[in-house]
């Protein structure tokens, strides 16, 4: 009983929230990615692959930080553009 009542919760929500559902379920598929990008940067470590390793891990950082920042860096380019 429960879980028809949150489904239909889920459905009933208004379009403002579609947004935030959706970013919310695109930020948690970010998050599985980076889990799998330091992961597979510890094998590469492992093997002796300390290079590839290091520049994974500074890539996977650096593309975690700019999507978790990206409504933030809209916002700061939409001010500059204001008048």
């Amino acid at each position: 009983m429960t879980a028809l009542l949150t489904l239909t919760t889920a459905l009933a929500s208004e379009t403002g929230d579609t947004f935030i559902k959706v970013y919310d379920a695109v930020m948690n598929i970010v998050d599985h990615g980076v889990v799998l990008i330091i992961i597979f940067t510890g094998v590469n470590w492992m093997l002796d692959h300390r290079s590839k390793g290091i520049e994974l891990l500074m890539s996977g950082a650096i593309g975690y930080i700019i999507v978790m920042h990206a409504i933030d860096i809209r916002n700061f380019l939409k001010e500059l553009s204001a008048p």
